[in-house]
């Protein structure tokens, strides 16, 4: 059975800490006013949760060398940042009963985290291509921080209660889709030496490992009612590579030097 509202309140200081589960409006707190710490309104707040509109959302592909030989052969590794949209997040909902404003101190988490494919980040650091993001959504640039896209830390934040209201306290989250894939350079091979990693087969498809990250922002806003509701943006979209690989080679096919380095990480011919 779930706890009554009232298990999850604590009075201090004449401030109720509201259940964030909870759905009851207290009286009059149907006004649509804007608090956030940096003491200006957030845009993009009529809804909570704001999804990206179309199929290619992917906004960034990223290579780096994972293993050099000189004049010999270099593997690389490619992440594709596909991204997802982004969500307010309720962290805290309270009712100051005082006759003034009340500021207090909570703590929060900011930086990366790792939805699912936690095995892909654990193998092949993919949180690495966060590093110095940027993302066009919705008419607004978002360049991201160091912080943001660090693993997660906890930090403290201050939120102003008015007087005599209810405020809802939310954090911004950016979801994104990494899809990571690698391919080779093989300067001595006469032909198809600049390849993607494929399965064996074929129909060979080629061989990619995913994740869900999030980067919970130094972003945050406070109402005097609650977010619901979703709705639609557009994302600039990443422009194709030139240096994309013309060809896919079976994963056999690759050097063995890619096939240890990749086997020894549970990338097989099979996927």
């Amino acid at each position: 059975m779930a706890n009554s509202p009232s298990a999850h309140k604590a009075t201090v200081d004449g401030e109720t800490e509201r259940d964030p589960l909870e759905d009851s409006v207290e009286a009059g707190e149907t006004g649509g006013d804007v608090f956030t710490t940096a003491g200006t309104p957030h845009p993009f707040v009529d809804f909570i949760d704001f999804e990206i509109y179309g199929v290619n959302n992917t906004i960034v592909s990223r290579p780096r060398t994972v293993k050099y030989q000189r004049a010999t052969e270099n593997l690389f590794q490619r992440e594709d940042i596909s991204y997802q949209g982004f969500e307010w997040v309720l962290r805290f909902s309270w009712v100051n009963q005082l006759d003034s404003e009340h500021t207090y101190t909570r703590k929060v988490q900011e930086g990366l985290t790792i939805r699912e494919g936690q095995e892909t980040e654990t193998s092949f650091g993919v949180s690495a291509s966060f590093k110095g993001l940027g993302i066009n959504a919705g008419g607004v640039r978002k360049n991201f921080s160091d912080r943001e896209t660090s693993l997660l830390e906890t930090i403290e934040t201050n939120i102003t209660v008015p007087a005599k209201a209810a405020v809802y306290s939310y954090q911004k989250q950016y979801n994104f889709t990494t899809t990571t894939w690698w391919g080779q350079h093989v300067p001595s091979w006469t032909s198809n030496n600049h390849f993607s990693i494929g399965t064996n087969g074929a129909s060979g498809s080629r061989i990619t490992r995913t994740a869900a990250t999030s980067s919970l922002a130094e972003e945050y806003t406070s109402l005097l009612r609650r977010l619901s509701g979703s709705t639609t943006i557009t994302a600039q979209s990443a422009p194709s590579r030139p240096d994309d690989p013309p060809v896919r080679r079976q994963f056999t096919n690759s050097t063995q030097e890619a096939q240890n380095w990749l086997g020894g990480r549970g990338v097989t011919g099979t996927g």
